[in-house]
């Protein structure tokens, strides 16, 4: 089920990049359940709003994906107000998230840096 839900995202998401909506690294991370968990677990070794923008990213993409799906099944009547939305989003996104899974590195953690902040204030 998982791999048919992946190859459905990454097929509905090629659409927008061969659009020039979206680039291909998007499809790529988006389809694939690990990828996804790399990319959470990547943007959290680097704080926790990088986490936060990296979990809305991939919630925004795969919402634009179903969205997509529904289009082509005919069960969307108007849905382009809708696509412009979580195609912006995604771009707004996009700057603050790891949005390429794909050789990304965990950062090591600078606990020292926080603890001697934490000391320093009154």
């Amino acid at each position: 089920r998982t791999v048919r839900e992946g190859r459905m995202i990454r097929y509905r998401l090629e659409d927008y990049v061969k659009g020039g909506w979206l680039p291909n690294s998007d499809a790529d991370t988006l389809s694939a359940l690990r990828r996804r968990q790399w990319a959470a677990l990547v943007a959290l070794s680097q704080g926790p709003r990088r986490w936060w923008h990296t979990l809305e990213f991939l919630r925004v993409g795969t919402d634009l994906a179903y969205l997509r799906d529904a289009i082509v099944r005919g069960l969307d009547d108007d849905p382009g107000p809708r696509q412009i939305e979580l195609i912006n989003r995604m771009n707004v996104l996009r700057p603050a998230a790891i949005t390429v899974a794909r050789g990304a590195k965990l950062s090591k953690p600078r606990l020292f840096a926080f603890l001697k902040r934490r000391r320093n204030q009154p």
